[in-house]
């Protein structure tokens, strides 16, 4: 292991390394310098982005009222994602209340349910039926639309959860996210939600 001290005997301070405490700068040192430099690995890390989705689905707007119908999304064998966030959104023609769920008056009866899956234990992220949820959990972001864009008259909503400091989901555990709809939201134009994440590519 190279010795570091700074040598002041020429009238100005040096830094010094290698095992001859020559000063780095010189040709041997810095070859040396080099050679450990080139055996660090390289690491690649790829940023995405996946809807969750039923089969080839990915809009939630379905009745889940009788038999709930759950949208996942994970990864595969060998792989790995550090999830950061997770974006949600929906659209309504209709107006909107805090107390409803896009338009739907009265918001959901049994929510919508998002869980991870780690490791083969489900823990609940959030469950939402109304509005005002979505705005506490989705808190980056709002609602948009109608004339004033204000909730009142708003048909659309955006909303980013940040998960920092995020969690690992591990494909050859079977690791996954899910959200289950429950109720009837076949009034809704459009709802979905995405799994942000990071992977490292060799």
């Amino acid at each position: 292991m190279a010795q570091y001290d700074l040598d002041s005997s020429d009238g100005f301070q040096a830094l010094k390394g290698a095992t001859d405490n020559t000063p780095i700068g010189n040709v041997g040192d810095r070859l040396k310098v080099d050679s450990i430099v080139s055996n660090i690995p390289t690491i690649k890390a790829h940023h995405s982005v996946v809807q969750l989705a039923n089969g080839a689905a990915t809009e939630m707007n379905v009745d889940g009222s009788v038999t709930p119908v759950v949208f996942s999304s994970g990864p595969g064998a060998g792989i790995t994602w550090y999830v950061d966030s997770i974006t949600f959104q929906f659209s309504d023609t209709g107006a909107s209340k805090l107390n409803d769920w896009g338009a739907i008056n009265g918001g959901l009866t049994n929510g919508l349910l998002c869980e991870s899956l780690i490791n083969s234990t489900a823990r609940t992220l959030f469950n939402l039926k109304q509005n005002r949820g979505v705005v506490s959990v989705f808190s980056d972001g709002g609602f948009a639309g109608g004339n004033s864009g204000f909730i009142t008259d708003a048909n659309f909503y955006s909303g980013l959860l940040n998960t920092f400091p995020g969690f690992t989901l591990i494909g050859d555990d079977g690791d996954l996210i899910r959200a289950t709809v429950r109720d009837d939201l076949t009034g809704l134009t459009s709802q979905s939600m995405r799994i942000h994440y990071w992977m490292v590519v060799t």
